[in-house]
């Protein structure tokens, strides 16, 4: 469960499928009584509910698909291009794949998503290539004394995979799934694709290396812009605003989701 000091705080739009109704009863249980909490197993449960209901990668896949209108999806295309730290991508990868199994295609395959083939007892590599302009890399920090320094590193240069793969990383079963480009341009022509997925604001402004940028022009030749999904996990900046870009993909037509208006933005 987060720990937040003041949950009646958080913005509207922040947290959206976070129950924080439960986490501010969590905070306010009180003292313990004959070494108990009154009311924590009811609170408990209740949050473990809600977790299992909403907050797993797998629930994430399904609302991305239900609100998108492609709740029947069998098969999607998935253009894997996740920056170093981008955990929207990662995340909703890893949903996809648990709602859509070998449904979905993947491109390109992420190695560190995937379970590693390595013999008993031996380390996983957990160093990538950088895939964006540059990437952050901390070194350091370790003992009483270490101080962590930071430094930065460019595109495909080797660097930690971010956070050393908490949570994410190599847990995707490697499905016998069909990559090659003579593939996709066929699935592409027949449509066999229920739907898209730019995982990024990177991918859908036709950024990044040239493969990306090759797939997204594949894409775009074939799909039409309410058949692609476009998934904005960039936060605010520090003054609230939009992150750049926000309105001209927005306007395109995507099925755009945006994790994190600013406050200003309300439901309507």
């Amino acid at each position: 469960m987060p720990y937040i000091e003041k949950v009646e705080q958080i913005p509207p739009t922040a947290l959206v499928f976070v129950n924080k109704t439960l986490l501010k009863a969590a905070r306010e249980l009180g003292t313990q009584k004959d070494g108990t909490w009154p009311g924590y197993s009811m609170l408990a449960a209740e949050l473990l509910r809600h977790t299992q209901q909403h907050l797993t990668t797998e629930a994430l896949a399904r609302y991305i698909l239900s609100a998108s209108g492609r709740g029947y999806a069998s098969k999607v295309l998935y253009i894997s291009h996740c920056l170093h730290g981008d955990y929207q991508c990662y995340v909703s990868l890893h949903g996809l794949r648990r709602v859509l199994g070998a449904g979905l295609v993947d491109i390109p395959r992420l190695d560190y998503m995937y379970e590693p083939h390595v013999a008993p007892m031996q380390p996983i590599e957990r160093r990538m290539l950088c895939p964006q302009t540059s990437c952050t890399v901390l070194s350091g920090g370790r003992g009483d004394t270490g101080k962590a320094t930071f430094g930065m590193a460019g595109e495909g240069m080797p660097v930690a995979i971010y956070g050393g793969g908490f949570s994410y990383a190599y847990r995707l079963q490697d499905l016998p799934i069909n990559r090659s480009l003579s593939a996709l341009r066929r699935s592409l022509a027949s449509h066999e694709f229920d739907a898209v997925i730019f995982p990024n604001a990177e991918v859908a402004q036709g950024l990044g290396p040239r493969e990306v940028r090759l797939l997204v022009h594949l894409v775009r030749q074939r799909y039409q812009p309410k058949d692609i999904i476009v998934l904005d996990g960039r936060d605010p900046d520090k003054r609230g605003r939009l992150p750049p870009g926000v309105a001209e993909l927005a306007a395109q037509g995507f099925v755009y989701f945006l994790r994190e208006p600013p406050s200003f933005c309300e439901e309507k």
